[in-house]
C-alpha cells in the first residue's frame, strides 16, 4: 500500500483478493474509508496518511446469477468501498477462443514487424496524464437526472443489498461518470457519461435487466451508436416509470 506524501496517488493491485486474511481486510477497509493506515509495531503507534486506488481481482464462486456478495464472500461494508464491481464471465465459446488466439498472435506479429495500428503504451500514458490534470468536469442537469434516477431505482429494488445501496453508491456513480468525461476530454459530465457509469454498475447489479454483461473475448458492437441509443432509451423509460409509480 502506498503511503501518501507530497505526491499522493498511485494504485495498489491485489490479486486473489478473496485469499486475504480477515485482519488485512480490516486494514484495507480503513485505508479505503478513512485514507489512513494505523501501525502498532516495535513500540511505535501511529497513523499514516494514505491516498491511492485499490484494484482487487479474484475468482468468483457459486452461480454467476448469484449476488456479487455471494460470489465474492466479501462483506457488504467492504464491497461498498469499491466504486466499480465488474464481474467478467468466461463462458465456453469457440468464437471467443478464436478471437483471443488471433489477438495474441497478431500482437506478436506487430512486435516483430514494428507496425502498430493503435497508440503505444507511452502515448496512452501521456494522454491519461493530460486529461487527468486538465479536465475537472461538473455534472450537467441531464447527467444528474440519470444518476439520481438510477440510484433511486437501486434503493427501491426488492432484492437490494442494503450495505451497497447507500449514499456511497451515488458518489461512486458520480466519480465513474466524471472519469468517463475526463477520458473523453470534456469539462462537463454529459448524458453519455452518466449512461456509461450506469451501464458499468448494471454489470454487477441487474436492476434494469438490460442484459449488459462483460465477457472474456467480447467484441465491440458493430453499430455502437445504435446500441448506446437503445441503452439510453431503456434507462430513461425505467426512470420515468419509477417517477410515475411514486406520484
Amino acid at each position: 500500500m502506498q503511503v501518501a506524501g507530497e505526491h499522493a496517488g498511485g494504485i495498489c493491485c491485489i490479486d486473489e483478493f478473496d485469499g486475504i486474511k480477515e485482519a488485512d481486510k480490516v486494514s484495507i477497509h480503513e485505508v479505503m474509508e478513512q485514507q489512513t493506515l494505523s501501525i502498532a509495531k516495535a513500540g511505535l503507534v501511529t497513523s499514516l496518511s494514505t491516498r491511492t486506488s485499490v484494484f482487487g481481482a479474484m475468482n468468483p464462486r457459486g452461480n454467476p446469477k448469484d449476488s456479487v456478495a455471494e460470489q465474492t464472500l466479501l462483506s457488504g461494508p467492504l464491497l461498498s468501498r469499491f466504486d466499480i464491481l465488474l464481474p467478467v464471465h468466461d463462458p465456453k465459446s469457440s468464437e471467443a477462443d478464436e478471437v483471443i488466439s488471433e489477438h495474441i498472435l497478431t500482437n506478436h506479429q506487430l512486435h516483430r514487424s514494428s507496425e502498430r495500428k493503435s497508440w503505444d503504451l507511452k502515448t496512452m500514458q501521456q494522454y491519461l496524464l493530460w486529461v487527468k490534470a486538465t479536465f475537472h468536469p461538473e455534472l450537467s442537469n441531464e447527467a444528474e437526472e440519470v444518476l439520481t434516477g438510477y440510484y433511486k431505482l437501486q434503493r427501491s429494488a426488492v432484492d437490494r443489498t442494503s450495505s451497497r445501496t447507500t449514499v456511497r453508491m451515488l458518489e461512486s456513480l458520480v466519480r465513474s461518470a466524471q472519469a468517463h468525461a475526463k477520458l473523453m476530454a470534456r469539462q462537463q459530465v454529459t448524458l453519455q457519461d452518466a449512461v456509461v457509469a450506469v451501464s458499468i454498475a448494471e454489470a454487477a447489479f441487474k436492476v434494469l435487466g438490460s442484459g449488459l454483461e462483460f465477457t472474456v473475448g467480447a467484441s465491440f458492437c458493430v453499430q455502437p451508436d445504435a446500441a448506446y441509443e437503445d441503452e439510453v432509451q431503456y434507462l430513461l423509460e425505467a426512470i420515468r416509470h419509477l417517477h410515475s409509480d411514486s406520484e
